[in-house]
């Protein structure tokens, strides 16, 4: 398997989110969930990033609601680039209304980038 292939399909979602570490204690950090599937999502954050292995919490707020979290996952893959980390998080624990929230405004994004009648690429 190619490191390209995943699982199940991801789709772009692009939503401020707040993470930390798995302790109550541990500081927020602004972040992008880049995007999402079935079992995880990506997040795009600024330097230093959350190391491979470790258990992180994300609060997002889905179209004005309040806070979702937490969201808990495992960092299971790190990808430095020139704009940050990007690490790649499987889901541990998620409310099964938030992930379907997070999926509908996924699918929201890409009908407004793909009107009805568009040819397809």
């Amino acid at each position: 398997m190619s490191t390209n292939q995943r699982r199940s399909n991801r789709f772009s979602l692009g939503l401020p989110c707040r993470f930390r570490g798995h302790r109550p204690n541990d500081d927020f950090r602004s972040a992008m969930i880049g995007d999402i599937s079935r079992q995880g999502c990506s997040l795009l954050a600024a330097e230093p990033g959350p190391t491979i292995g470790a258990r992180i919490e994300i609060f997002c707020s889905i179209a004005g609601a309040d806070d979702s979290g937490p969201i808990i996952g495992d960092v299971v893959r790190r990808e430095q680039t020139g704009t940050g980390c990007h690490p790649g998080i499987e889901f541990q624990s998620i409310d099964t209304a938030v992930k379907w929230d997070m999926i509908d405004s996924a699918y929201r994004r890409w009908q407004a980038d793909h009107p009805a009648g568009a040819a397809e690429a």
